[in-house]
């Protein structure tokens, strides 16, 4: 179900409540889609300053969440809970 939410810049919108929690917040004060998406953009950003969010260019027009230029990388984030290790494999070089 949709709620109304004030912003206190951009006035009253409405959100469903799971997104509201998942801290996607007001559209226009938020150019993340969830808070998830926005922790993985910090931390690349950490490693280069120069990384881009929601670049529509690299792929024709399909949305990359988070593009790293420096190391040649693009992440699409999806708001997944992991819940199984079973296919997550380890080799040592």
């Amino acid at each position: 179900d949709n709620v109304i939410i004030i912003c206190k810049k951009h006035g009253e919108f409405t959100q469903r409540v799971d997104n509201h929690f998942a801290g996607k917040g007001c559209r226009k004060c938020n150019a993340f889609r969830s808070k998830g998406e926005k922790e993985v953009f910090d931390y690349v950003r950490l490693l280069d300053e120069n990384v881009t969010h929601s670049n529509r260019k690299l792929l024709g027009g399909l949305e990359v969440d988070v593009l790293s230029t420096k190391y040649k990388i693009c992440i699409e984030y999806i708001n997944m809970v992991l819940r199984s290790y079973n296919y997550l494999v380890v080799k040592n070089s």
